[in-house]
């Protein structure tokens, strides 16, 4: 069972709403390379580890560094534990699909990382730039 959970990372949420919304209307183009997907999987992984380690301030570093200049480390662990309590202990991440977007004039791209939690699977959007740094990231809503 899949739940969405109201709040992950609010600060990035309000962070993101300042830039432009790059995965908001785009539409997908062609699939990425294998080593652009590897990369990207990559990350979202490596993401996920350091919430799961409580390494918010390798989190944070993922950012974009304009991105970071509106969240902080406290921001991450709030948004974590929020996703713990709402969905129980964290289990694995199931699986990263990634996309580049087509409409996107500086190469973003996007990511589905599906995540395991006690209480069942919970799908995160996550915004790159062209450059495998984070912009945002939110649940999918059922």
């Amino acid at each position: 069972m899949k739940k969405c959970i109201p709040v992950l990372l609010l600060g990035v949420a309000l962070a993101a709403g300042a830039l432009p919304a790059q995965a908001q209307d785009a539409v997908p183009a062609a699939p990425l390379s294998v080593e652009q997907s590897q990369d990207l999987t990559t990350t979202a992984q490596d993401f996920v580890d350091n919430l799961v380690a409580g390494d918010y301030n390798a989190a944070l570093q993922m950012y974009d560094p304009a991105v970071r200049t509106s969240i902080t480390t406290d921001t991450l662990r709030q948004g974590w534990e929020e996703a713990i309590a709402a969905n129980g202990a964290f289990q694995r991440v199931v699986g990263v699909e990634t996309q580049a977007l087509e409409e996107s004039a500086d190469g973003s791209y996007i990511a589905i990382v599906t995540t395991e939690f006690e209480n069942g699977t919970v799908d995160f959007l996550v915004n790159f730039t062209g450059q495998n740094q984070i912009v945002s990231i939110f649940p999918v809503a059922e």
